[in-house]
């Protein structure tokens, strides 16, 4: 991760900025900004539950190494209804990024 960060940033210094959301973020109250920041974007009701929800869900699949099965009992649901809303929301893992 660190070959590749400093591969990828052009500056001479790294800063947190320039780290992906998964390093940076330890809880999840930072995943997704704030209610005020959600009327602030003219974002609705509905918009920011998905939103919210795919966040959920990919947290727990990045925390689980993508196993299903953990991840939805970390998410407290079955693992069915999980697959379902992957398939819906159309959620892949990040590609990993070739390494040197």
């Amino acid at each position: 991760m660190v070959e590749r960060i400093s591969v990828l940033v052009e500056k001479q210094r790294v800063e947190i900025k320039d780290l992906p959301g998964r390093i940076t973020h330890t809880d999840s109250d930072q995943i997704l900004p704030g209610v005020a920041s959600v009327f602030d974007r003219g974002m609705g009701f509905n918009e920011a539950v998905e939103q919210y929800q795919r966040a959920l869900i990919f947290h727990a699949l990045n925390e689980t190494g993508w196993v299903k099965a953990r991840a939805a009992q970390l998410l407290k649901m079955n693992r069915t209804t999980l697959v379902e809303k992957i398939k819906k929301i159309d959620l892949e893992p990040e590609p990993e990024m070739p390494v040197f």
